[in-house]
């Protein structure tokens, strides 16, 4: 299984770096932002782009890490239905989703500003996967939330149907 908790911190991390080096890039060519306005906004663009990245990967691995000891609880032997957080999770991929899709928005902003590289457009690619890929794992836990239940007693009735005898609905509904 994979270690959730160290990619949050990792990517929490590099969130923090990327927003101090956005504010210290911001500072530090103040004075050339006369000269260069575009590429000095590009640049400080980019930056908080990647920090927005890196928060929307921070969220997501937590999102992923709640949601995997959820599904576990849910298929132990002795799971308890009532112990489920499910909304911690959502809370999770919905601040990804986000926070991926201003990142992208900020590397779209430094290539309207000229800085138009391929890592640029390879950065903006991946935080609008990231941002499918929450939106998607938000679903997951919404699904997951309604079949068990949220804390309340569930019944499902299950039909099996008989392909062998061809009806319009695909077979009829054996005892």
């Amino acid at each position: 299984m994979c270690n959730f908790s160290k990619s949050h911190d990792l990517s929490k991390g590099a969130s923090k770096y990327f927003g101090t080096a956005a504010s210290e890039v911001k500072a530090v060519s103040y004075p050339i932002k006369f000269i260069f306005p575009q590429k000095t906004q590009g640049a400080t663009l980019i930056l908080n782009g990647a920090s927005f990245g890196a928060d929307a990967l921070s969220e997501f691995a937590q999102g992923s890490g709640e949601l995997a000891k959820d599904l576990k609880q849910i298929t132990s032997k002795d799971s308890k239905a009532e112990n489920l957080d499910f909304e911690s999770a959502s809370a999770s991929f919905s601040r990804s989703h986000f926070n991926a899709a201003r990142g992208a928005s900020f590397l779209d902003e430094a290539q309207k500003a000229g800085l138009s590289t391929s890592r640029i457009a390879k950065a903006k690619e991946s935080f609008v996967l990231l941002g499918s890929l929450a939106k998607s794992s938000l679903e997951v836990v919404n699904l997951a939330s309604d079949f068990t239940g949220r804390g309340q007693a569930k019944t499902y009735l299950v039909l099996f149907q008989n392909n062998t005898e061809l009806r319009p609905g695909g077979g009829f509904i054996g005892n």
